[in-house]
């Protein structure tokens, strides 16, 4: 028999194929750990995708309430310019009202 140093080479067979299974096993595990992280990689790319979508979705919808809120606002002010020129109508047709009840325009005329 041939000696390689403590160990003679019938003896190194068992350990050679131990590790050559080893080897196969890790192989195989890595190559699941790949798959996996292949996928999860592309889910996260659809999530991003996704993420992307509600979010212009999100900013859009902001932006219609923001338009909303402001032509609220805009509802508001006209509203009160609104019962401004009213009240100043009325005071107007009460002083006219006024004026033609104490004779004051048969007076001028």
């Amino acid at each position: 028999m041939i000696c390689f140093g403590l160990y003679k080479v019938p003896l190194m067979q068992p350990m050679v194929n131990f590790i050559l299974d080893q080897v196969t096993m890790w192989k195989n595990k890595y190559e699941q750990l790949a798959k996996l992280y292949s996928q999860l990689r592309q889910e996260h790319l659809d999530l991003l995708s996704k993420y992307k979508s509600v979010q212009l979705k999100a900013n859009s919808a902001q932006e219609a309430i923001d338009k909303k809120e402001r032509v609220e606002r805009e509802m508001k002010a006209k509203n009160l310019e609104l019962a401004d020129m009213i009240r100043e109508r009325d005071r107007a047709r009460y002083e006219l009202d006024r004026l033609k009840a104490v004779g004051y325009f048969n007076r001028r005329i």
